[in-house]
C-alpha cells in the first residue's frame, strides 16, 4: 500500500508541461483527466486503462514511458480487413475452439515498458490468454479466445494502447524477396555518408596542403562553414541509429555499447561546432566524416558477412522426422522437406501433425499443447481442418496438407519456452558479464583519458578521448557464441544430426553421466511366435488393424507381419503406455499387450474378445556399431541402462554396461524421470538416450534429451536432440566436438581480449586516430566471427560427420 502510495505521488509531481503518458509537450489543447495532463484523447484513454485495471506500475517503470497516440487514430472501421474470413484465416497460425493464435508486427515496440504493457494485455480484455513479445523482431504473438473477442478486436486494442499492427497481407506466408526496408534504409544513409566525407576531404585540402596563404579570405572563411553544414545531415540522419539506440539504452537504465560511440561523435561534432564559431580553428569535420562513413560501412559489411554464414534452419534444412505418405494406398516413410501441398499422410497414434492439413478420414483427437499450451484434445471431424504441431490422441487418421511444411514453423515450436531448460553455461555467463560491465569499463577509461590530457594537449584529449571510445568492442564476444556454435549446428543439421538451438551444444559440452533406453535405441527387435497358436488370417486382419494405429516399434513389426488387408474402421481405440494397444475391431475387442509366452516367461499376448489366441517374444539385437561407440564411451562418461522391458537381453546389454547394478528393467516412464532426477541432485549432469515413446519425462528431466528416429514421426518437444538412428555411432563424436567447440569460443574471447588490450593501448596515448579506430572496430568483431566458423568448420571436416551409414540402417524384420 505504501508502494503504491509512493508510486502515485511521485507521478503526481511530474511535470504539467508535458504528457503525463508519452512525455510529448502539450502546447496545443491539452487534455486534464484525474488531475494530469496529456497530450491527446488516445493517451489520455491508455492511462484511464490501466488505472481500471491496476495497472498503473506501469508508470513506475520509467518517465513517461508510453507512446504518443496523437497520430493514431481508431474507428469502428479501423482493421476492417479482418472482418474477412479468409484474411483471417490466412493470419492466423491455429485456431481451435477455445484458442486462437496470431503473431502481429508492431513497429511501435521499442523499450522494456514496452514490453510489460504488451505481456499484460490479459489484463485489459478478458478475451486476451497470453501475449509473448519478441523485441528484436518487434512481434507479438497473441493467443485469444476467439468465443470472446475476434481478430478485428485484438487489432484495434493493440492500436488502442499505442502499438497499432502492422498488416503487410500481400506477404503473408510468402517467401520474403528483394531487399529489406531496413536495408534500404542503411544504403541511404551511408550514401548521404559518403557525400558528405568526400566533400568534407575536398574542402580540408587547404589545411592538408598548407596552402592558406594562396587561398582568398573568403574562400578560408566558407571552407570551415560548409564542412559544418555537411556535417549536420550526416551525424543526426547518418549517425542517427547509433544515437537513437543511445539515448533508448539510457532511458532504460542500460548503457549499450552505442553509447560510447555516439559520445565519441558527438564529442567530434561540438568541438569542432565550437572551433569554427569561435574562430579557433577549422575543427575535425574530415575525421568526423570518417569515423561515420567507416562504421556504416563496417555495419554494412557485418551484416553482409553475417548473412553469408547465417545458420537458420528454414525448409532447406534437414529435419530427420518422417512422416508416412500414402502413395496408391500405400505408406512411403517421406522427410518432412519432401512433402508438398495436397500430400495425403497417415498420422497415428502420437504423432505430430507436420502442416495444416484436412481431415479425410478418420475421426481427430488433437492435442494442440505443444502449440496453445492447452492441454484438453480438440475433436476434429472428417472435413475440418487440422493445424501444425498438434498430436493425434487415438485411431490412426489421414490428412490431406493444405501447405508445404514449413520446418522453421516447427523449429520456433520446439524452442517455445515452455521446453527451455533454464541453466547456467559457463560461456554464455562470461559473454553476459563482458556485455554488461564493458561499456562502463570503457567510459570510465574514456574519461580518465580526456582529463588526463586535457591540462597538457586540448586537440589531444578529443582524439584520444574518441579513439578510447571507438575502438573497444565488446561485440567480438557477444557474436562468437552465436556463429560459432551456430555453424556446428548448421553442418549437423545437414547430416541428420538436428540440435534444438546453440545452448544444447554448451549442455552437452558438460555431460558426465549417459543414461540410455534399450528397446529401439541400443536394440532393434524381431519377433518369434508361439508355435502353440497360430492366427487365422481373419485373425490377422484384426491385428492388422489394431497395429496400424500405433507408432510403437512392436507395432511395426507386428504390421510388417500380418500380410493381410486389413479392415477400415476401429473404434474405442487405446494406447497405454507400458502396457499395449486395444481397441474394437468389425465388433470384436482386440488386444495386443504384456503377458505370458509358453509358461512363465514374459511377451506379449494376443487377445480377441478376452481370449489368449497368439503369443510372441521379441528378440533383441545390437545396432551396428553399438559396440564400438561404448568402448568409447566407457572411456570418459557413467553409463546406465533404464527399460520399460523384462530382462531377457541383460546379457546382451552386460556386454556394453560396465556392472550390472547399472541396469534397470521392467521401468515405468515415471521411474525413468525419477532415476534422472535422482542422478542430477547428486550432480551428475546427465544426458537421456531414448525413442522419444514412452520416455518424454525422462527426455525433458535430462540436461540434454536425445531422440533417435528411424522412418517414423516419434518428434517430441521435450527432446533437445534429435538423431537419424544411423548416425548414433557418431554420439560420441557429437560430444567431443561440443567439448571442442566450446574450447574455440575461448579462443575467441581471448582474441578479444588482446586486440582490445592493444587498442586501447594506444587509443589512451593519442596514437590512434578516430578514423582508424572506426575501421578497426567492425574489423575485429568480423575476423573473430570468422575464426570461429573455420576453426568450427575445420572441426567438422576432421570428425566427418557427412559419413553415410546407411548400410547400418536397421534391416526390417
Amino acid at each position: 500500500m505504501e508502494e503504491q502510495e509512493s508510486i502515485q505521488s511521485d507521478n503526481q509531481a511530474v511535470s504539467h508541461d508535458k504528457c503525463f503518458h508519452c512525455g510529448e509537450q502539450t502546447i496545443i489543447n491539452p487534455v486534464e483527466y484525474d488531475g494530469k495532463v496529456f497530450c491527446c484523447d488516445g493517451c489520455k484513454t491508455v492511462y484511464s486503462l490501466l488505472k481500471d485495471n491496476d495497472m498503473e506500475n506501469y508508470y513506475s517503470l520509467e518517465e513517461n514511458p508510453g507512446i504518443s497516440l496523437k497520430n493514431i487514430k481508431i474507428s469502428p472501421n479501423s482493421y476492417v480487413v479482418l472482418d474477412a474470413p479468409d484474411v483471417v484465416e490466412s493470419l492466423l497460425s491455429i485456431k481451435t475452439d477455445k484458442v486462437a493464435k496470431v503473431t502481429l508486427k508492431l513497429p511501435n515496440i521499442h523499450c522494456a515498458s514496452c514490453l510489460w504493457l504488451l505481456e499484460n494485455l490479459y489484463k485489459f480484455q478478458e478475451g486476451i490468454l497470453s501475449s509473448r513479445v519478441n523485441f528484436m523482431k518487434k512481434e507479438a504473438v497473441i493467443s485469444f479466445d476467439p468465443n470472446i473477442m475476434s481478430l478485428k478486436q485484438v487489432a484495434q486494442l493493440l492500436a488502442a494502447v499505442g502499438y497499432p499492427p502492422e498488416l503487410n497481407l500481400g506477404t503473408i506466408n510468402a517467401e520474403e524477396t528483394g531487399m529489406s526496408p531496413a536495408s534500404k534504409k542503411m544504403l541511404y544513409r551511408l550514401g548521404v555518408a559518403g557525400f558528405a566525407f568526400g566533400n568534407i576531404m575536398l574542402m580540408s585540402f587547404p589545411d592538408y596542403l598548407h596552402i592558406d596563404e594562396h587561398a582568398s579570405d573568403v574562400a578560408l572563411r566558407a571552407f570551415p562553414y560548409m564542412n559544418f553544414v555537411l556535417a549536420v545531415p550526416m551525424v543526426f540522419y547518418s549517425g542517427w541509429d547509433y544515437l537513437d539506440s543511445a539515448w533508448k539504452g539510457i532511458k532504460s537504465r542500460h548503457l549499450n555499447m552505442d553509447v560510447p560511440i555516439s559520445l565519441g561523435f558527438l564529442a567530434l561534432f561540438f568541438r569542432s561546432a565550437y572551433e569554427v564559431f569561435a574562430g579557433v580553428g577549422t575543427g575535425y569535420f574530415d575525421s568526423l566524416a570518417g569515423l561515420i562513413f567507416f562504421l556504416l560501412i563496417g555495419k554494412w559489411f557485418q551484416d553482409r558477412t553475417y548473412r553469408k554464414i547465417a545458420f537458420d534452419r528454414d525448409y532447406r534444412s534437414y529435419f530427420p522426422i518422417w512422416a508416412n505418405k500414402m502413395v496408391d494406398g500405400e505408406e512411403v516413410p517421406t522427410a518432412l522437406n519432401q512433402l508438398t501441398k495436397d500430400d495425403i499422410i497417415l498420422v497415428r497414434n502420437g504423432e505430430m501433425v507436420p502442416s495444416d492439413g484436412q481431415l479425410i478420414e478418420g475421426k481427430g483427437l488433437i492435442d494442440y499443447s505443444f502449440v496453445t499450451g492447452e492441454s484438453e484434445p480438440v475433436k476434429v471431424d472428417k472435413g475440418e481442418k487440422v493445424y501444425a504441431g498438434g498430436y493425434q490422441q487415438g485411431p490412426a487418421i489421414q490428412i490431406a496438407l493444405l501447405t508445404d511444411v514449413s520446418q522453421s514453423y516447427l523449429t520456433n515450436l520446439w524452442n517455445n519456452d515452455a521446453f527451455v531448460k533454464e541453466k547456467e553455461r559457463p560461456a554464455s555467463a562470461l559473454s553476459d558479464v563482458v556485455g554488461r560491465r564493458f561499456t562502463y569499463v570503457i567510459l570510465m577509461i574514456a574519461f580518465l583519458t580526456l582529463f588526463y590530457w586535457l591540462p597538457r594537449d586540448w586537440s589531444l584529449a578529443i582524439y584520444a578521448f574518441t579513439s578510447v571510445l571507438i575502438v573497444a568492442c565488446p561485440c567480438a564476444i557477444s557474436l562468437s557464441i552465436p556463429f560459432t556454435l551456430g555453424n556446428v549446428l548448421s553442418v549437423l543439421g545437414r547430416n541428420r544430426i538436428y540440435l534444438k538451438n546453440t545452448m544444447v551444444i554448451e549442455d552437452l559440452a558438460e555431460i558426465n553421466h549417459i543414461v540410455f533406453d534399450k528397446t529401439g535405441t541400443l536394440t532393434q527387435k524381431g519377433l518369434h511366435f508361439s508355435e502353440r497358436k497360430r492366427l487365422t488370417p481373419y485373425q490377422k486382419r484384426l491385428v492388422k488393424t489394431l497395429v496400424l494405429q500405433s507408432n510403437h516399434p512392436i507395432s511395426r513389426l507386428l504390421q510388417q507381419e500380418m500380410d493381410v488387408t486389413p479392415f477400415g474402421r476401429i473404434t474405442d481405440y487405446q494406447e497405454v503406455l507400458g502396457y499395449g494397444v486395444k481397441g474394437i475391431v468389425d465388433g470384436h475387442q482386440v488386444e495386443v499387450v504384456s503377458g505370458a509366452f509358453e509358461g512363465e516367461q514374459t511377451g506379449t499376448q494376443i487377445r480377441i474378445d478376452g481370449q489368449v489366441v497368439g503369443s510372441f517374444l521379441t528378440i533383441d539385437k545390437l545396432r551396428p556399431k553399438v559396440k564400438e561407440l561404448f568402448a568409447d564411451l566407457r572411456q570418459k562418461y557413467k553409463l546406465s541402462l533404464i527399460s520399460g522391458d523384462n530382462d531377457s537381453a541383460k546379457g546382451l546389454m552386460s556386454e556394453l554396461f560396465a556392472k550390472a547394478g547399472s541396469m534397470y528393467y521392467e521401468q515405468k516412464p515415471e521411474d525413468k524421470l525419477n532415476f534422472i532426477e535422482e542422478l542430477k541432485r547428486q550432480g551428475d549432469k546427465v544426458m537421456m538416450v531414448g525413442d522419444g515413446l514412452n520416455d518424454a519425462g525422462a527426455l525433458k528431466m535430462a540436461d540434454v534429451g536425445v531422440v533417435l528416429t528411424e522412418e517414423g514421426n516419434n518428434f517430441t518437444p521435450a527432446s533437445d536432440l534429435i538423431l537419424s538412428v544411423n548416425k548414433l555411432p557418431k554420439l560420441a563424436d557429437i560430444l567431443t566436438l561440443s567439448q571442442k567447440s566450446i574450447k574455440v569460443i575461448y579462443k575467441a574471447y581471448l582474441f578479444a581480449l588482446i586486440y582490445n588490450i592493444i587498442g586501447l593501448s594506444f587509443a589512451v596515448r593519442g596514437l590512434l586516430s578516430p578514423v582508424i579506430a572506426a575501421i578497426l572496430m567492425p574489423l575485429s568483431s568480423i575476423t573473430v566471427v570468422l575464426i570461429g566458423v573455420i576453426l568450427s568448420t575445420l572441426l567438422l571436416k576432421k570428425m566427418d560427420f557427412s559419413q553415410n551409414n546407411d548400410t547400418n540402417h536397421q534391416t526390417r524384420v
